[in-house]
């Protein structure tokens, strides 16, 4: 089971890429929401069923009265049950006491930040002005000296593209090992930003290769988040969000099948007093579908996050399954790069690719038809 809890729906930065635009508004989940969204979600679980708890803001720590009561219920209330939390954060407001309450509970933090101190200033600005970059370093620097695990999440757009491998060697220079990529689709890219992130990508394939693959501690999303999906042959769909497997609860406890719609009144699919309406859910979802489909027999399907997310579809083009220009130029560029990294892993053996494909071998899974085309020692240039 996946739920993301939205602990608090303002933020004090001003972030030009935000997806959420100016829906972001002031309110808070208090402390009774916040009991009583996890007695629903415990109450749906079956006894066993691990629970993955997202908390997001839109910057969480702007409630921290709602984090402390979620660590709290979870340890003391429901210690039984087999929560895996991850928060992410832009730091700003992260303390001791906050940290501490991480470090205890085995929270998977995330910190969002783009890169130096050029990069960051072109698109995330505070509200009230302060300069909150030194602090956010500092905090980062706490968790490297104090062998804490993090991940730093980058966002690069079409303004800061070019400086994406000086971002990623800023970071591991620091000592970052855990590094998120994430290409903004909701602004537009000029046909030069797509070729900077071309060529971005080329110099990244080698550092990753010659700094990240020997490491089992180092981690690139855009890699080592593909890997299995190039290897194991299946079929592709949708993700599960909108069913009691996979939803959004908002600060007053309303439902939503994905953070791109939550605050969205059409999408509000029930609240945890009442559940889901499966019925509503399903009518939307016949509502809001392209009659052709513009996934469908694309190559890169099995690799491409617009077969996978329907609700960033429908954000950025109305539909769910019509994907949108820009992601479909951003998901070839990084298709051919994951091909020639994983083409060069496969070839010289790589444990971190080595052993998903030996299990996959060992578990008689079928692998791909890229996988099919290495162990014959083909060199399938239409995939470069």
């Amino acid at each position: 089971m996946e739920c993301t809890l939205l602990l608090a729906e303002g933020c004090n930065l001003e972030c030009k890429y935000c997806y959420e635009g100016e829906k972001k508004c002031s309110s808070i989940m208090n402390e009774k929401t916040v009991e009583d969204t996890i007695n629903f979600i415990c109450n749906l679980a079956h006894e066993d069923e691990e629970i993955d708890l997202m908390l997001l803001g839109r910057e969480p720590l702007l409630n921290k009265k709602a984090f402390y009561k979620i660590t709290n219920l979870v340890s003391e209330k429901y210690p039984k049950k087999k929560f895996n939390i991850e928060m992410t954060t832009n730091a700003t407001l992260l303390d001791k006491s906050v940290l501490d309450t991480i470090f205890t509970t085995g929270i998977e933090l995330s910190i969002s930040i783009d890169g130096d101190r050029r990069t960051n200033d072109l698109n995330r600005k505070s509200k009230s002005g302060k300069d909150y970059y030194k602090y956010i370093i500092s905090q980062i620097k706490y968790l490297i000296r104090n062998n804490k695990k993090f991940n730093v999440r980058m966002t690069v757009t079409d303004n800061n593209v070019k400086y994406l491998m000086d971002n990623i060697r800023f970071f591991s220079k620091m000592g970052v090992k855990r590094i998120y990529i994430g290409l903004d689709e909701f602004t537009s890219w000029s046909e030069n930003s797509m070729q900077l992130l071309d060529s971005e990508m080329t110099k990244l394939d080698q550092f990753y290769l010659e700094n990240i693959v020997e490491d089992p501690n180092k981690v690139i999303n855009l890699y080592d988040f593909k890997i299995s999906t190039f290897i194991a042959k299946r079929e592709v769909c949708f993700c599960s969000a909108g069913t009691e497997n996979h939803f959004v609860v908002d600060c007053k406890g309303n439902i939503y099948p994905c953070n791109y719609v939550a605050g969205d009144p059409e999408w509000e699919i029930g609240n945890i007093y009442s559940g889901i309406s499966h019925e509503k859910f399903i009518s939307l979802i016949r509502k809001h579908l392209k009659e052709t489909c513009s996934i469908c027999d694309c190559k890169i399907d099995f690799s491409c996050s617009g077969k996978r997310c329907g609700f960033k579809n429908y954000s950025l083009t109305g539909y769910l399954n019509q994907v949108s220009k820009a992601t479909c130029r951003l998901e070839q560029i990084l298709y051919r790069h994951n091909c020639i990294v994983f083409t060069s892993m496969f070839r010289n053996k790589i444990f971190r690719f080595m052993k998903v494909y030996d299990f996959a071998k060992t578990h008689k899974i079928e692998v791909s038809d890229f996988i099919k085309k290495l162990e014959e020692g083909e060199d399938d240039e239409t995939n470069f």
